[in-house]
């Protein structure tokens, strides 16, 4: 991760009412608990069998490393790209949409979710493997699979919002678990746009949207599986 953001609470509670997202603390217990206990599923009432004391530090933007031999690069073909979470970014909130590895095993989207980057964080944890090291994660909300097919007229795949305009479910992730950014572009219905749609809430206005294939050479052959 980048620079740390030192005006953010570093307390679980109070950090979750600063970014207006009361789901954070349940969620982060549901993460943490998976990390000291991987084999065992996560409880209905996990926020009684979870207690953290520790600081949360935050982070406005992080950087992913991929192979990307086909495109502008630096050496040996690596590519570097910035993901950013950040809620003045020139004038405005900006979280950035990304793929997310859901198993290393399956190619393209069959493999992947998207997401968008809600909070760049990081914390200790003495009880889990990674004791001694700041563990690097991310708050999201799901793009889910709107067909486990590509669209037939763009062979391009959808994604649609989880839950509701009022309510976007969260999910605390691994840092490492995001593969890249991506680009949703909306899937337009009939008729005109009303005024107060934007770029800037786009994300927030459509019931499904396109992964867009053509950002890059590298997307272009990473969603071409």
């Amino acid at each position: 991760m980048c620079t740390l953001e030192r005006q953010y609470p570093k307390d679980l509670v109070a950090l979750a009412r600063y970014i207006n997202e009361p789901d954070f603390p349940s969620t982060f217990k549901s993460f943490l608990y998976s990390m000291r206990h991987p084999t065992r599923p996560i409880p209905d009432d996990v926020d009684t069998h979870v207690h953290f004391s520790g600081k949360i530090h935050v982070f406005h933007s992080a950087i992913a490393w991929f192979y990307a031999p086909s495109d502008l690069c630096g050496p040996c073909g690596m590519y570097r790209q910035r993901v950013r979470t950040n809620p003045s970014w020139y004038g405005h909130s900006r979280h950035d949409t990304v793929f997310v590895v859901q198993d290393e095993n399956e190619p393209g989207m069959k493999g992947m979710l998207i997401a968008q980057v809600r909070l760049l964080f990081s914390f200790m944890d003495r009880e889990t493997a990674e004791q001694g090291k700041p563990v690097q994660c991310a708050l999201v909300n799901w793009f889910l699979p709107a067909s486990d097919q590509r669209d037939p007229d763009t062979g391009m795949w959808t994604v649609k919002p989880e839950g509701t305009r009022r309510h976007r479910p969260v999910q605390v992730i691994p840092l490492k678990s995001i593969a890249r950014g991506a680009h949703l572009l909306p899937k337009y219905g009939v008729g005109s746009l009303p005024d107060n749609i934007t770029h800037l809430n786009d994300l927030n206005n459509f019931k499904e949207y396109f992964v867009n294939p053509y950002i890059d050479h590298h997307c272009h052959e990473f969603l071409s599986e």
